[in-house]
């Protein structure tokens, strides 16, 4: 066994890698999906977008990623929320915090059986194709010898096929972001020869699931959501993937967006491991992570063209038939029966759900890999989202295994949600977070986009362009966050006449410390201050 502990949560644990990375390269962590804006009036949310939309095409380059109008890679595409991604805020040795809805803060920590051996961070995109660039390597520490490289790669969702068949067909835009990893991971200290290859796919993030679910249906909104459901629908053939069956529409635009990259990252590892292929190779991932995984593993091992397209990227002397497993978790049907005929005596396949998980068993088509059902210690209610969640899923594989499976302690769990930023202030986790040793930031500065974040809000709230006051007022503001040494009083002042809701009030102070923290992380006075606020004002994002 080459995993350092039982596989099962290994996995599972590389899925939520993938979450976490992906939380990263959010730029707004404490509203992501615009939640809070929708809060406070309904349509609030559709101004504030509808701004960011207008002013987003300027503030554009390279290193921000979205729906594909933003990137003026085309000049309409409104359909689609602008969830922006930065990549270069990728940094797994780090913990990330994200609240993707009001009173729903989730605290990510790697395992650190995963990163400590990581010794840098490479990013592959489809306008770098030929370029992995190296986003950040592992601060040196006394007696590491990091070695693994993690070698992440963008894909596309949102992606909706107008016409049908596949073959008279026109797709919407998509919208790029992280979509996984391909981690090179060694399996002895000494050796360059035994390593294995894990190719982690992430799921769906969204803010609202009722109101990401239903824009899916109609093919708006949370780009995520929208492959979602367009592969409920209906399902095409692709020979890429299987020269038998058919797969569902939204997973298959995905997964062909993203294999140019994947394959990518697999001939970096090749070229330094010139006739030394990988022990395994895994495939793995969680709810539409899952699919992709499972789509992806199938198309390496079965599709038409594989046996081309492994000659091209120098990968053909690597067991794809031998040595080949897939993982998922809480992963929809992928196809239909003779693709996963065709398919499931090519690969090793395992898939685990909670029993009640709706995604996982609602039977569109079929699934592949053998069963591992959880019981799920949750009384059974129809389409109970709950049991589909990864840390409730690992919760309930190491009920199973026990706190040790064959003698090697499985890590504590790297996701917690709490209900409030106050609560994750307070925590031992937050503290421990801010206390670790290192010279890179804990919280990535988002500062620089702040400044847009106010004025879209602005302009939300009065509906129109702002009058010459509440200009002011947002100037005033944008200045007050700009002064590293103005105290929280003299923003409330500020701000006060422009948004009046207590709750907004509660939502600009959790603004406010998160960049204070961003910015002032060593122990001291500043820190100390920054602690006593947030308990003197019992901080919260949204009523809790």
């Amino acid at each position: 066994m080459s995993t350092p502990y039982d596989r099962f949560v290994y996995h599972l644990d590389l899925s939520i890698l993938a979450y976490h990375l992906y939380h990263q390269t959010l730029i707004w962590p404490m509203d992501p999906y615009y939640e809070q804006l929708h809060r406070s009036q309904q349509d609030m949310r559709e101004f504030f977008m509808s701004t960011l939309r207008a002013n987003l095409k300027n503030f554009f380059n390279d290193a921000q990623r979205g729906p594909e109008e933003l990137g003026g890679l085309a000049t309409s595409n409104p359909k689609l929320d602008p969830i922006i991604t930065e990549y270069q805020r990728l940094y797994p040795w780090n913990h990330s915090v994200v609240a993707p809805e009001p009173g729903d803060w989730n605290y990510l920590k790697p395992s650190l059986e995963i990163v400590k051996h990581v010794k840098e961070i490479r990013m592959c995109s489809r306008l770098n194709l030929n370029q992995l660039e190296v986003i950040a390597t592992k601060p040196h520490n006394d007696g590491d010898n990091p070695r693994d490289v993690l070698y992440c790669f963008e894909g596309a969702t949102g992606i909706v096929e107008k016409e049908r068949p596949i073959g008279n067909s026109s797709m919407t835009l998509p919208a790029w972001s992280l979509m996984g990893f391909v981690l090179l991971k060694y399996n002895s200290p000494q050796d360059i020869n035994d390593y294995d290859v894990h190719i982690t796919f992430r799921g769906s993030r969204s803010g609202n699931g009722t109101r990401a679910a239903k824009g899916g249906w109609m093919e708006n909104g949370n780009a995520d959501w929208v492959t979602d459901c367009d592969s409920a629908i209906s399902m095409t053939k692709c020979p890429e993937i299987s020269p038998t069956g058919k797969v569902p529409f939204g997973f298959k635009n995905s997964l062909i967006s993203t294999l140019p990259m994947i394959w990518k990252c697999l001939e970096a590892i090749a070229r330094d491991h010139v006739d030394n292929p990988p022990k395994t190779i895994y495939f793995t991932g969680h709810s539409l992570g899952g699919a992709l995984a499972a789509l992806c593993a199938v198309s390496m091992r079965h599709g038409e063209g594989e046996i081309a397209l492994r000659n091209k990227y120098k990968v053909n002397n690597w067991p794809w038939n031998t040595s080949v497993e897939l993982i998922t978790y809480g992963s929809p049907t992928i196809g239909t029966e003779d693709l996963v005929d065709g398919a499931k005596f090519k690969l090793k396949a395992d898939r685990v759900y909670i029993h009640g998980d709706p995604i996982a068993t609602v039977l569109r088509a079929k699934h592949i890999g053998t069963e591992l059902k959880l019981a799920g210690n949750l009384p059974f209610k129809i389409f109970d989202f709950v049991r589909h969640e990864p840390y409730l899923i690992r919760e309930e594989l190491v009920k199973v295994l026990g706190l040790q499976a064959l003698n090697r302690p499985i890590p504590e769990a790297p996701w917690i949600k709490y209900r409030s930023f106050s609560d994750l202030l307070a925590s031992n986790d937050w503290h421990t977070f801010l206390e670790v040793n290192g010279n890179r930031k804990k919280l990535p500065d988002f500062l620089k986009y702040l400044k847009l974040y106010l004025y879209a809000l602005g302009v939300s709230t009065n509906k129109h362009k702002p009058n010459r006051v509440a200009e002011q007022h947002l100037e005033d503001l944008i200045n007050d966050f700009n002064n590293e040494e103005v105290q929280w009083d003299k923003i409330k002042a500020s701000s006060r006449g422009f948004w009046d809701d207590l709750d907004f009030e509660r939502f600009m102070l959790t603004c406010y410390l998160l960049l204070r923290y961003s910015q002032n992380q060593q122990a001291g006075p500043k820190r100390q201050a920054l602690d006593d606020l947030a308990k003197k004002q019992k901080v919260f994002l949204g009523p809790g």
